[in-house]
C-alpha cells in the first residue's frame, strides 16, 4: 500500500470516527455540529489540497435524509461543485458491488 493511501485512508477513518462518535443515538434525529461540520470542511480542504483533488462532494446520511453536504472544488465544466454535480465512480464500483453483496450475505438474503 503506497503512502498516498495509508494517508487517505488515516483522513477517511478520523472523518469516520469523528460522525460515528459525535452524532445521538437516534437515527431519525442523527445531526453534526457546528463544530464538528468545521472540522470535517477542514480535514477535506486539506486533503483536496494535498492530494491535488480537482473537486470532490462529500454527504453524511441518515436513514430518512441528508444531514451533512460538504462540496468543494469545480467540476470538469469549470463551475462549482454541488449537490447535483455527477462524479464518474472509476473502478471504485467494483468494491461497492462487493460490500452490496456481502452486505445481502449478512442479512441471509443471499448465500455464497
Amino acid at each position: 500500500m503506497g503512502r498516498r493511501t495509508k494517508n487517505f485512508l488515516v483522513h477517511f477513518s478520523l472523518i469516520t470516527v469523528l460522525i460515528s462518535t459525535s452524532c445521538q443515538t437516534d437515527p431519525a434525529t442523527v445531526y453534526v455540529s457546528s463544530s464538528h461540520h468545521e472540522y470535517i470542511y477542514n480535514e477535506l480542504r486539506l486533503f483536496k489540497d494535498k492530494y491535488n483533488v480537482k473537486s470532490l462532494s462529500f454527504a453524511l446520511f441518515n436513514s430518512n435524509e441528508s444531514i451533512e453536504e460538504i462540496c468543494l472544488g469545480k467540476s470538469t465544466f469549470g463551475t462549482p461543485v454541488d449537490r447535483h454535480t455527477l462524479f464518474g465512480i472509476q473502478s471504485i464500483s467494483k468494491n461497492i458491488t462487493a460490500l452490496a453483496i456481502m452486505m445481502a450475505v449478512q442479512d441471509s438474503t443471499l448465500d455464497l
